[in-house]
This record gives structure tokens, sequence and C-alpha cells, in this order.
């Protein structure tokens, strides 16, 4: 059976419980999102996250390339009228929160501590459960993805480390190099 999922993996300078706080707060998402797709949720979505919680982001509406899978992502978001729910369907406190949308594939967080103050973090996008994994790799989603959850670890890390704040679930750098 052909492997269709895609993991990157970090380790950032926090405790497990610090950064699934993060994760679980769908208000912040959209400020570690390293794909630029994620807009601000919906106001209906939960403050915290929880096994079978469901909450709606806004996506992109206009394709930041002419790559396949951009303008995939885009065709969904127009179809689905800019928003996207989710539903979280793994829950482990402090170390492992998934969810899926319409697709079926999968995102997955797992927290790993190392010590007190270091965890390994590993994003999964699980595509085996979609409803049609052929069109994904045509469309090279799994590539894209995986360069976008590389920018979404870094970017977490630099929102836990104190060098990004969220202001009303806008992103703001403290350092102007800091992106």
């Amino acid at each position: 059976m052909k492997n269709r999922a895609v993991t990157v993996e970090r380790v950032i300078h926090a405790p497990a419980q610090r950064i699934f706080e993060v994760l679980a707060d769908p208000l912040q998402h959209r400020v570690f999102d390293g794909s630029g797709a994620v807009r601000d949720p919906r106001p209906t979505a939960p403050s915290r996250l929880s096994l079978g919680a469901k909450f709606v982001m806004r996506m992109r509406l206009r394709p930041p390339s002419a790559h396949p899978a951009d303008l995939v992502q885009v065709l969904v978001a127009i179809m689905n009228r800019g928003r996207l729910t989710n539903t979280v369907i793994e829950f482990e406190d402090g170390t492992q929160i998934a969810w899926r949308n319409f697709g079926r594939h999968v995102w997955r967080w797992h927290l790993q501590p190392v010590d007190n103050d270091s965890t390994i973090v590993r994003e999964t996008f699980d595509y085996s459960t979609n409803t049609f994994p052929p069109l994904l790799e045509l469309v090279g989603f799994p590539a894209k993805n995986a360069a976008a959850m590389t920018a979404t670890l870094d970017r977490l890390a630099t929102l836990i480390a104190g060098e990004m704040e969220v202001t009303d679930t806008r992103c703001a750098a403290k350092d102007p190099e800091v992106r």
C-alpha cells in the first residue's frame, strides 16, 4: 500500500502543553499557518478545541501562484464560499490533536516532550483517507504541503518564542525582520 502521508517535524523550545494550547486555539491558526491559505476563523469557533468540536476557517480566495495545488485549493474555497468546516477527530490533551474537513484528509499534530523545555512537534498531512488521493498527488499537494508545513512549524516556533504576537487574530512581528 502506498504511503499517503506527509510528515514534517521540528524541535520547539517550549513545554508540550504550552504548544498544545496554541494548536487547540483556532483563533491562532491563521497566525502560524505557513501556507497562507488560512484566514480568520468564523465567530462561532470554540475558544479551545476538543474531540468532536467543529470549527470553520475562512480560506484564501486568490491563488498565490499558478501551481495546480494552489488553483485547486482556491477552487475548493470558492465552491465552499470561502469557508472550510473542520471536525476534531483525535484529541489527547497535551499530546495529539487532529482534524479533517469534507475532503476527509487529516491534519494531525503530535507532540513528544524531549525534556521540560523542549518538544518534538510533528505535523502530518494524511491524505490516505481523502475521497480521491490520486488527484491530490496529480496536482502536487504532498510536496506543496510539505513546504507549507515546514513554514508552519517555523512560524509556530516563532509565535511560541514570543517573537510574534496575536492581536485580534492577526499576526504582528515584534521584530520587523520576523515574517
